[in-house]
């Protein structure tokens, strides 16, 4: 890890990967906004199945095999209570990694999985899992907030011209950015479908 690393804030970490990776391509583009996303429905399954493996860990811990066995049978109860629930990953056409940074440049959306963006390298280590150019986007619905177990989440849905829909969520902790970044590309979509005059 370099010095400069290390100083680096979080916008500007994600920013200066993806700057380097659009120069590699040839593109010449600026780096506009980043929010980290999960696929739609992920994080309510994910905190059901979480809290399920505590409670079962616990109900277990008189051994360390009983804080095992607690922790996987008290996973799938979870997973099944949230199931039951209608929680689950919402089905989507464009598939999405499972912990990603949605970015936006003048010209594109990018969604990175967040481990491949190259911690200690400055290099993203694989392509964008999507890449979107933003006069393929149709129409970005507007944030909904949803319950996600005990969190908020801001759910974005963006219908892509002959690809079908991306369907992602935010934690609270970045609700903002989310839907500030939903508006930002609506308004760019919208200014590249105006007449010319």
């Amino acid at each position: 890890m370099t010095e400069e690393s290390i100083a680096i804030p979080a916008q500007e970490y994600y920013a200066k990967r993806v700057r380097y990776y659009l120069a590699e391509r040839g593109r010449d583009e600026q780096v506009l906004a980043n929010v980290p996303v999960y696929p739609a429905g992920m994080t309510q399954a994910t905190f059901a199945k979480d809290v399920g493996g505590l409670l079962g860990s616990l109900a277990g811990s008189g051994s360390s095999e009983g804080m095992v066995i607690g922790r996987n049978a008290g996973r799938l109860i979870g997973a099944e209570a949230n199931r039951a629930q209608g929680g689950g990953v919402v089905r989507a056409d464009i598939k999405i990694p499972k912990r990603s940074m949605l970015v936006l440049t003048n010209e594109r959306l990018l969604i990175f999985n967040i481990f491949r963006l190259g911690f200690f390298t400055g290099k993203p280590k694989k392509d964008a899992a999507v890449d979107i150019p933003l006069t393929e986007i149709l129409w970005v619905s507007e944030p909904a907030v949803m319950s996600g177990g005990v969190t908020k989440l801001v759910r974005v849905d963006v219908c892509v011209r002959n690809r079908g829909f991306a369907r992602v969520e935010t934690p609270s902790a970045a609700a903002k950015k989310a839907v500030a970044l939903a508006a930002e590309v609506s308004r760019r979509i919208e200014s590249l479908n105006a007449p010319l005059v």
